[in-house]
């Protein structure tokens, strides 16, 4: 197998399973949010709707980043757990006595 059809699996796993763990939901608690959710919900004028727009701007930047990290990490997993099986898939057919293989 070429290298670029190797990297184009890596590629597409990759994207599937950011989207797995994007569609995830996140709670993502950050002060300034809350002090602007409560500062627009007293008073929604058009100044503190901006300021709240943008907080929420950052944390779905937040919640993006995380996401590619702990997709990166299963990512890693499941190739490492792939590779495994794989290692193991050989030793057993190497393992087996000349008679007994196909």
């Amino acid at each position: 197998m070429s290298w670029v059809k190797k990297f184009l699996y890596l590629v597409v796993g990759y994207a599937l399973t950011f989207a797995l763990v994007f569609s995830i939901p996140a709670f993502i608690h950050r002060r300034a949010f809350d002090q602007a959710f409560f500062v627009w919900y007293k008073d929604p004028s058009p100044q503190n709707t901006a300021v709240l727009r943008i907080e929420q701007r950052k944390n779905r930047l937040i919640h993006l980043q995380d996401s590619a990290i702990g997709a990166l990490a299963l990512f890693v997993v499941a190739c490492g757990v792939y590779g495994v099986s794989q290692l193991w898939k050989r030793y057993l057919q190497d393992s087996r006595p000349p008679s007994a293989q196909p």
